[in-house]
């Protein structure tokens, strides 16, 4: 913001409804008590996962399926698990499809969670703060470590927005949806950040864009949509399919870090799974361990 002095940041602020026009996008807006009008020739949407842009262009519900509930907290002297801190990632079968993380701090604290996909909640009547209490106080590889810890942070917690679908529609007229607001939340590891900075990069971009050509129209915004495809989504499907394959049976996850510290092919597969985008050669790799697998279930 010290970089942009021409940019304005309300606080205290929420909006209550917009309209889009031909002539532009005016916004009814709450700020500190007053409401207050304002117009823009078009909006770059960042609203969150329950945007107020969000449902007049997805046009449909969301899927329970594509969405994950999340709970979070902090500890301090949490027992460190080598010599070095890293994040770490516990695929418990009673998670499963999720996870639960630990993940070290600046400040020597931990950041401490759960999240597993909202229809598995639902069907199975989960409590995840309950679940995550027993698993940290009773499962074999946490309660050790856990034994000294004491939680300094209230658990928080979200639902997370994510696509199942590789092209999604994320701009309609005068409108883009950016970060959580267009479910670009990563479906397999959960990060939000850095599709949320990617997305409102090539938002801007496709701003400056409509502005020049002063064209505001669905179908020129679209570009907007193709570049998400090609930055951020298209590697989603392949990712989804390839987790729910390991995740749908425990023991392939088992056989999977088994295998991790003896075949290069094997850490590369896992690491792309999880953290970075897919690529042809990861197809390719899991091909093969499906076909060491084939008369298993």
């Amino acid at each position: 913001m010290r970089q942009r002095p021409e940019a304005i940041l309300w606080e205290n602020s929420k909006l209550e409804d917009y309209n889009v026009t031909e002539e532009g996008v005016t916004l009814q807006i709450v700020k500190e008590g007053q409401l207050i009008q304002i117009s823009a020739k078009m909006i770059i949407a960042a609203d969150g996962a329950r945007s107020v842009f969000r449902k007049n262009i997805f046009r449909r519900p969301i899927d329970r399926k594509q969405m994950a509930a999340v709970i979070r907290t902090y500890y301090k002297d949490v027992k460190p698990s080598g010599k070095c801190n890293m994040f770490e990632l516990y695929i418990f079968e009673n998670v499963m499809p999720g996870y639960f993380w630990i993940f070290p701090m600046a400040d020597g604290t931990y950041n401490v969670g759960l999240g597993i996909t909202s229809d598995v909640i639902q069907s199975k009547r989960i409590n995840l703060r309950k679940l995550m209490d027993e698993l940290i106080i009773h499962h074999p590889l946490l309660k050790d470590r856990f034994g000294n810890a004491t939680r300094v942070h209230p658990i928080g917690g979200a639902e997370l927005p994510f696509l199942t679908e590789s092209e999604p529609k994320l701009s309609d007229k005068r409108i883009l949806l950016a970060g959580d607001a267009g479910s670009l939340a990563d479906p397999v590891s959960g990060e939000g950040i850095g599709p949320g900075i990617v997305s409102g990069k090539y938002a801007a971009l496709t701003a400056v864009q409509a502005l020049k050509a002063n064209d505001f129209s669905a179908s020129f915004l679209q570009k907007y949509d193709v570049t998400i495809h090609d930055k951020i989504t298209r590697a989603y499907a392949i990712r989804i399919s390839l987790f729910d394959w390991f995740t749908k049976y425990p023991w392939r996850i088992n056989t999977l870090i088994r295998l991790y510290p003896k075949i290069r092919w094997i850490r590369n597969l896992l690491a792309n799974m999880i953290f970075t985008s897919f690529r042809f050669s990861d197809i390719k790799s899991l091909m093969i361990f499906k076909k060491l697998f084939k008369n298993n279930v």
